[in-house]
């Protein structure tokens, strides 16, 4: 069980699509979370199991880190001089779009 909150992002304050649901959890749930969250990546990690430039919540692998591989990668193909080029989406309100009902 958890108690949730409507918290305000951004826009029109009467549009209820400008909320964003925040959960309240009990403490234990939160620790047995971390605990599973721990084991899991650990796992994950030992067997090789996660993409190499899986970014996003990995320790020690943050939006910098990204950038730089980028960065790096781009330099090494001019270098070389073959063609380089650049897709970039920008997924602010991606979770927004998902159906609810759908999800849930």
């Amino acid at each position: 069980m958890a108690q949730v909150t409507p918290i305000f992002k951004t826009g029109n304050m009467n549009d209820q699509n400008n909320y964003r649901p925040i959960s309240v959890l009990p403490g234990m749930s939160k620790i047995l979370e971390k605990y599973i969250n721990f084991k899991l990546v650990k796992y994950l990690e030992s067997q090789n199991l996660l993409y190499k430039h899986q970014y996003g919540f990995r320790k020690s692998r943050d939006s910098e880190v990204s950038v730089m591989d980028i960065i790096t990668e781009i330099q090494e193909n001019i270098d070389c001089n073959k063609k380089c080029a650049l897709a970039s989406l920008d997924l602010w309100k991606a979770f927004d779009t998902v159906d609810h009902k759908i999800l849930l």
